[in-house]
């Protein structure tokens, strides 16, 4: 069962569709966090049916998109190039 974090981060990646006919079918998030005392901290949540086999596989594979060039810099950013095409 999904945590409303999940839920909320699947409803805000559903809407943005690689293509009109996509789906979501898993995801992961990494997010970075600084307390108050200066420590950085790092927290991983994924898809809430993913097995961790799987949330291990999308960041290889997001690791190695980037290296394969599916992402390029803009502005200091990655941005997705299959979105970019599309828009």
């Amino acid at each position: 069962m999904a945590t409303l974090e999940q839920s909320r981060i699947e409803e805000a990646l559903g809407a943005l569709p690689l293509s009109p006919d996509a789906s979501l079918n898993g995801w992961v998030a990494l997010a970075e966090w600084r307390a108050p005392n200066g420590d950085i901290e790092i927290t991983l949540i994924g898809s809430p049916d993913a097995h961790v086999v799987q949330v291990k596989g999308y960041l290889h594979e997001g690791l190695f998109d980037i290296a394969r060039g599916v992402y390029r810099v803009a502005g200091g950013h990655l941005e997705d190039v299959r979105f970019a095409q599309g828009s």
